[in-house]
């Protein structure tokens, strides 16, 4: 059963960072000024909704794994779901903060798109990996 929710999880969470890498993020760069303010509000609230529920639960259900089984596969997914929390706060969360700060706000949606190829590369192996452990 975990490994079915692991699989349902990580699924959601590769779904939703290619859209937030391809349509999302670059979309921010059509916006400007209080547009872009008004957006961002409404995104970062309504993201938070979906990204912050799918973030625990698979930290929560890799740490069971880590628990029930010390293999290649899980210990691979714990290194690279801990990188994608350390991503997400040391450096998305405050380039949101400058977005929604109005500071260095071309920059900061640069910056959030080229760091989010870390985090979209990191659960785009999270899924490969929870598909092998699956199957095996």
């Amino acid at each position: 059963m975990v490994d079915i929710l692991r699989l349902l999880v990580d699924f959601g969470l590769f779904v939703f960072i290619w859209l937030v890498q391809l349509v999302i993020y670059p979309s921010f760069l059509f916006l400007e000024g209080k547009k872009l303010q008004r957006w961002h509000s409404l995104y970062m609230q309504r993201l938070t909704y979906v990204a912050f529920p799918l973030m625990v639960s698979q930290l929560g259900l890799v740490l069971f794994q880590v628990f029930q089984e010390r293999n290649g596969l899980v210990m691979g997914s714990l290194v690279l779901v801990v990188a994608v929390w350390i991503i997400t706060f040391a450096y998305a969360v405050p380039a949101h903060r400058s977005i929604t700060k109005h500071q260095n706000v071309k920059e900061s949606i640069v910056q959030l798109n080229r760091l989010n190829w870390y985090r979209t590369f990191a659960w785009t192996v999270c899924l490969l990996l929870s598909v092998l452990h699956f199957w095996t």
